[in-house]
């Protein structure tokens, strides 16, 4: 009866990974094209650090799918090393986002330009900032019902992304008062986010591979 109620489980916990995880690729598209086409760097830096919650969703469903297979022939001790591959890839992959972010910053200061905030940007922040709240809300009320740290976890990331997004607002104000630096300082702080996230996340990968007790 338990490995049924662990199946059961799993499949909830991939149902909400799945879910959130397009919800997450979605703004971050949002976010990405809108930024160029307005040249907001700004909301280009928080495109991309949406795709640190989708990296988090991809981890998750890795950790429900594989990570937690009993041992078999071909892997005598277990699966928990296809959640640290996935890490890894993904903590590296970010972290060159990161350079991505701030080598496109540093540039913007050296050329400071005011980007043309529209109302779509408006638009698309303001979808952002509500569909941030509903995974948070989703991602803890299912992590509560199905017993998972992971999940509740996650919740508690994407509220506090809601701080960088508000960052991002912030800029829009400042770019129609025609104060250009304050667009490449917040991307230059979001691609700090981003690579000090990815550090982490190569953390926890290195201390798997060597056993840290």
């Amino acid at each position: 009866m338990a490995s049924l109620d662990n199946r059961a489980q799993s499949r909830g916990v991939r149902r909400v990974l799945w879910v959130t995880l397009v919800l997450n690729l979605a703004v971050s598209a949002g976010k990405v094209v809108v930024g160029h086409l307005s040249g907001s760097l700004a909301m280009i830096a928080d495109g991309y650090h949406s795709l640190v919650d989708g990296s988090n969703n991809v981890i998750g469903l890795v950790v429900a799918a594989f990570a937690f297979a009993p041992p078999d022939r071909s892997h005598p001790y277990g699966h928990r090393k296809f959640e640290t591959a996935a890490t890894s890839l993904i903590g590296i992959a970010l972290l060159s986002l990161a350079w991505e972010v701030a080598s496109s910053a540093l540039g913007r200061v050296k050329r400071p330009a005011a980007p043309a905030i529209g109302l779509l940007n408006w638009v698309v922040m303001a979808a952002t900032i509500g569909v941030n709240l509903l995974v948070s809300w989703y991602e803890a009320r299912e992590g509560r019902r199905l017993k998972s740290a992971f999940l509740q976890a996650d919740a508690t990331h994407t509220r506090a992304d809601l701080y960088v997004s508000l960052g991002v607002v912030a800029s829009f104000v400042a770019a129609q008062l025609s104060l250009a630096w304050a667009d490449p300082l917040m991307a230059l702080a979001i691609g700090g986010i981003i690579a000090w996230q990815a550090l982490r996340i190569l953390q926890g990968a290195f201390h798997v591979l060597t056993d840290r007790a």
